[in-house]
């Protein structure tokens, strides 16, 4: 058998990171003309923020320069560590968006398997798939950045020209460290344990590094300020300088800006080996152990008897809740696809992971509060986590049951004559058993242990009550078989109306739980219970009105009008993907 020549398994190798690579951006639930204005659009969105504090740093270092100088490097230190932080957080969240393609997938291997390929090609390419998935991101958050930050924050021209690579090395160590470091522990899971175990971890992990995430965000602050404090004091033995990765890593920016401090030859020393050692085990998963991911990838997770309990719930749903066997079927297809889709799982987790970021932010305070007195009490900090969790259980399952599992599959449900209020019940009742039941239980639990039950009935009933309303909202307009239609992103607009979006949460959450407060004082909550009770039935029937109506199910997705304009991207090229995408499943 003759012997590859190394600049044809080369070219191989380079072929197979460009379709990973590619892969990565694609999806099957998303048209073709879609995908490049979703991904310009994310990729803006995660840039945005360092280049209004480069903007916000021209006037500002000028000024501490001429009336505070001795602020200047704190001042340095805070925006450097913000930069750190902004872009370790992004890049954490496309780790995790990206979570089921970081590693060998099963068409991948029945693709490649197939194939004259070595081993040692098929990694290579995989492996130069991901760098590039990652330099393609972290240039896309840094580059223009450091270019920007440091001139605007240079006094001098040669720490403009030390500032940009300076910033560049410690941004992209600190998104090396996170997204290596996540690519490593999803890699030894595979390696180490069955494809059911990592398959049942990954949902946790993927919640667990949004909550880190956000809360890195949201207590930014406060983490700036303690680096700072520690950085001045100087100790190398500080736990804060130890065990904290933003000291590090703005160790690494400070030793290559030029700093006359001793300690940050250390901090960057240790930054940069936290940089290359989650590369360098990544690596070596792809070099050592990639047939052990392949054979991962191939493996089917056995599906283990449910427990008594579980039965005995699920006979009492189908009993007392969802009665017709067409409900019963929708029902039951609805949770299951949710709890064992790994593209909805992820979803879900990412939106319950926020949801439980925000929550701290709301508890953390009271709880480290000095006075017990802080919880004896209801208050507004205390009485928004139910909400919150609804807001996020809400619109995340509004969002996944348009996301479709498996589009060829569909045909199963063209052929059973189903209608569209059946369809609708049982998907109303499965948003039932999604958002209210915990919402429900969040509510009761915390407010029994820290007040009476008398209190926690009501808190229960109030946030039940809401959370009904706001699902009945959500599912106002949609139709059709729940993950049976093609996906079409930017229907919502987020980009354009994010500040109506977050004006709603605001009130949904933090201005609702104020209310109750006031209410839960002076009295009236009942009154405000009956309203928000009328108001969901009103939805509701306006809901099954409009289903009664609906002449048939519709299987095809609606293109919205005007879908991403500010980058000059053709809605026709879209419009005719959506077009192909529907003929070609019509014809087969």
């Amino acid at each position: 058998m003759p012997t590859t020549d190394w600049r044809t398994e080369l070219r191989q190798a380079v072929t197979i990171a460009r379709a990973t690579f590619g892969g990565f951006l694609q999806s099957d639930i998303m048209p073709q003309g879609l995908q490049a204005s979703a991904i310009i659009w994310a990729a803006a969105f995660l840039a945005a923020p360092t280049l209004f504090l480069s903007a916000q740093g021209l006037a500002k270092y000028a000024l501490l320069q001429r009336y505070m100088p001795h602020l200047v490097e704190r001042v340095l230190w805070d925006d450097r560590g913000l930069f750190i932080l902004l872009s370790a957080g992004s890049i954490g969240l496309v780790c995790v968006v990206t979570w089921d393609t970081l590693f060998p997938m099963r068409r991948d291997v029945f693709v490649l398997g197939s194939l004259p390929l070595p081993t040692r090609v098929q990694a290579v390419g995989r492996l130069g798939g991901l760098f590039a998935l990652f330099v393609a991101f972290a240039a896309a958050l840094n580059v223009i950045a450091a270019l920007t930050f440091s001139m605007a924050s240079a006094l001098r021209i040669e720490a403009a020209v030390r500032g940009v690579p300076a910033h560049l090395a410690a941004t992209v160590a600190a998104d090396a460290f996170v997204f290596f470091g996540l690519t490593t522990i999803q890699g030894v899971l595979l390696v180490c344990f069955s494809r059911r175990v990592a398959e049942r971890f990954a949902p946790i992990l993927q919640m667990l590094t949004v909550v880190a995430v956000l809360l890195a965000l949201l207590f930014e602050e406060v983490l700036r300020s303690a680096t700072a404090a520690a950085l001045q004091r100087g100790d190398i033995g500080d736990p804060f300088l130890r065990w904290f990765p933003l000291a590090w890593f703005l160790g690494i920016y400070e030793l290559l800006a030029g700093t006359s401090r001793p300690i940050m030859v250390w901090l960057g020393l240790r930054g940069a080996f936290w940089s290359v050692t989650p590369l360098l085990m990544t690596v070596a998963l792809y070099v050592f152990a990639f047939r052990r991911l392949c054979a991962r990838a191939m493996e089917t997770s056995a599906r283990s008897a449910s427990f008594p309990l579980f039965r005995f719930v699920s006979a009492t749903i189908r009993k007392l809740l969802v009665r017709h066997p067409t409900e019963q079927a929708v029902c039951a297809f609805t949770l299951r696809v949710l709890a064992r889709s790994r593209r909805h799982r992820m979803l879900m987790a990412i939106y319950v992971g926020g949801a439980l970021a925000l929550i701290a932010t709301s508890v953390l305070p009271l709880i480290l509060e000095p006075d017990a007195a802080a919880v004896a009490r209801p208050t507004a900090g205390l009485l928004a986590p139910p909400l919150i969790l609804s807001a996020a259980l809400a619109v995340g399952f509004r969002a996944l049951i348009a996301i479709p599992v498996d589009l060829p599959a569909r045909w199963v449900f063209r052929t059973c004559s189903l209608t569209p209020l059946r369809v609708g019940g049982g998907l109303h009742k499965a948003g039932l058993l999604v958002v209210v039941l915990p919402v429900a239980l969040t509510a009761w639990i915390p407010a029994a242990a820290l007040w009476n039950t008398a209190m926690a009935w009501r808190h229960a009933l109030f946030c039940t009550t809401l959370s009904v309303l706001l699902l009945e909202l959500l599912l106002m307009r949609f139709s059709g078989v729940p993950f049976a239609k093609q996906y079409i992103p930017g229907s919502s607009r987020f980009h354009m109306l994010w500040p109506f979006y977050l004006t709603c949460f605001l009130t949904y959450t933090y201005t609702a739980a104020a209310g109750e407060r006031e209410l839960l004082r002076d009295g009236g909550l009942s009154g405000a219970v009956i309203f928000l009770g009328s108001a969901a039935i009103a939805a509701a029937s306006a809901r099954w009105w409009s289903l009664w109506h609906a002449p048939e199910l519709s299987f095809d997705a609606d293109i919205p009008d005007a879908m991403f304009q500010g980058f000059n991207l053709s809605e026709g090229v879209a419009a005719h993907a959506v077009a192909t995408r529907h003929a070609s499943g019509s014809s087969a």
